[in-house]
């Protein structure tokens, strides 16, 4: 029996696998706005990935679960928001997606990742087993736990990517510990189901 909401999840793990995720080493400001700068891969950290502030775009996860948009150059309705960012601190992590430019890898466009949502793609790509999560072992509370911003904690300019936690653990119910019962007890946002649906119907099914 098919099972569109865990098929459009597992399509939503198959899209966010592109994205790539860097510390900023340089932040320079650019006349007469706007700024660049030099991030180093997470993963790779002899790599470096140039940015820069007019490729930002912020996800609004209320709107779109997905981030497929976020890699067109000309369109970016439906969820993705194209604010002025503050200008970026150094050791302060982004995520984006990347393409080979004339001078080496840039962010074809990019926004401030937080921590939690730093462990969700985790959570998402590679599973619990990951060695991020090696420091909270394979506890299914303490993993749903490091998908939720501490207490008292500012979202500042680490992304709104913060505002999620529920979201964020609902996912991790659903795709991880398949726990379906589990997620639909927690608060989802506005048309989550019916996005979940959209993606199956356009990704999996065509």
């Amino acid at each position: 029996m098919e099972d569109p909401i865990y098929e459009s999840l597992c399509v939503i793990q198959h899209l966010w696998k592109d994205l790539i995720f860097a510390k900023v080493y340089r932040s320079l400001k650019r006349q007469p706005e706007g700024f660049y700068g030099f991030a180093s891969l997470v993963d790779a950290p002899e790599r470096n990935a140039y940015f820069q502030s007019g490729d930002y775009r912020e996800p609004d996860l209320d709107q779109s679960i997905s981030f497929t948009l976020l890699g067109r150059r000309a369109v970016f309705e439906e969820g993705f928001q194209q604010p002025s960012p503050p200008m970026a601190r150094i050791g302060q992590q982004v995520c984006g997606i990347p393409e080979n430019g004339p001078k080496g890898l840039r962010f074809r466009c990019w926004f401030y990742c937080s921590r939690e949502f730093l462990n969700l793609w985790h959570l998402l790509v590679h599973g619990p087993a990951h060695p991020i999560f090696d420091p909270i072992g394979s506890d299914q509370d303490a993993i749903l736990a490091s998908l939720a911003p501490p207490k008292g904690s500012s979202s500042d300019n680490e992304g709104n990517l913060r505002r999620w936690p529920a979201l964020y653990q609902a996912l991790a119910l659903l795709l991880v510990f398949r726990q379906d019962e589990g997620a639909q007890q927690l608060t989802l946002p506005p048309g989550f189901i019916d996005a979940c649906l959209t993606l199956y119907k356009t990704h999996w099914k065509s």
